[in-house]
């Protein structure tokens, strides 16, 4: 489901598994060597995170990169302060979109001030953990002027 698709929506139905689940069969199940994930997943972040609670909230939770696109997650029945919502101890910064998506906006991401309405209507969010092993990137990132 993609407004900003028209004509060219396909449907495929595919197998999934969640985010918590799919840590829980790894040989380990252990979230906390989970580092990174990449989302672009055109509006269905909501329906993501729902099934990622045990990895937001680990002892070393991973640092994101979502993209948010309000027009996708309102074509879903969503906002941009749900999506955020899910964020709530980690630091958010945000790179405007432009097309082509090879173009950087920017030379380094912004911080968001926590109202939703004043992100772009689409960026990429940089997600950055507070606290465990995985925060002390955020100190290496605004030393190296990638993060504002």
């Amino acid at each position: 489901k993609n407004a900003g698709l028209g004509e060219k929506t396909r449907y495929n139905r595919v197998g999934a598994t969640t985010l918590d689940a799919f840590i829980a069969e790894m040989k380990t199940g252990d979230a906390e060597k989970i580092a990174f994930i990449k989302c672009d997943i055109e509006g269905a972040e909501i329906t993501m995170l729902k099934g990622a609670r045990n990895l937001l909230s680990a002892a070393n939770p991973p640092m994101w990169l979502i993209e948010h696109n309000r027009k996708v997650l309102i074509s879903h029945g969503t906002s941009s302060a749900e999506l955020l919502s899910y964020f709530k101890f980690f630091d958010v910064y945000y790179v405007a979109s432009v097309w082509p998506p090879t173009v950087m906006t920017a030379s380094h991401a912004t911080k968001w001030s926590g109202v939703p309405e004043e992100l772009p209507d689409e960026c990429n969010l940089v997600i950055l953990p507070r606290h465990g092993v995985y925060a002390k990137r955020t100190a290496k990132l605004r030393r190296s002027g990638l993060v504002a």
